[in-house]
């Protein structure tokens, strides 16, 4: 289950580039065989980051793109990972509390620490969600 480099790959920052990213991350998923309820969660995540990095970044009408990068860390951890260039300032929630029912947006990331997703921002502009195998094998047994 383990893999040595991150598969990778760019996608334009539209909103067909997010449909592109679920696909990849699912597919890469279920090459390394992990269980059905985290591929789940990974393209929940994935849909999330993907539309995190159009938001905040550069519009594929001015060049924009996202690159998405997936591995299984030595057995231990799902880890999706989203760069984007020239990204606007996001900042992560605390917890998993949603923003109030008038707020526009800020709910995906919540919804993925719910999940139990370690989520974080990489300086430079990528965020990534990570995820325990363990947590997985032990409730699809």
């Amino acid at each position: 289950m383990a893999t040595a480099n991150p598969a990778r790959e760019v996608y334009r920052s539209a909103p067909a580039g997010v449909a592109a990213a679920r696909a990849f991350v699912v597919d890469q998923a279920h090459a390394a065989g992990l269980p059905g309820g985290l591929v789940e969660d990974l393209e929940l995540a994935a849909s999330e980051l993907a539309t995190n990095a159009i938001r905040h970044g550069t519009p594929a009408t001015n060049g924009g793109t996202f690159t998405v990068s997936f591995e299984v860390i030595d057995g231990h951890a799902a880890l999706l990972r989203v760069d984007n260039p020239d990204p606007s300032p996001i900042s992560i929630p605390n917890g998993t509390r949603m923003p109030g029912v008038d707020a526009e947006g800020g709910r995906g990331l919540a919804i993925l620490r719910g999940l139990g997703a370690h989520v974080g921002i990489v300086p430079g502009g990528a965020v990534t969600a990570s995820f325990d195998l363990a947590r997985y094998s032990a409730c699809e047994r």
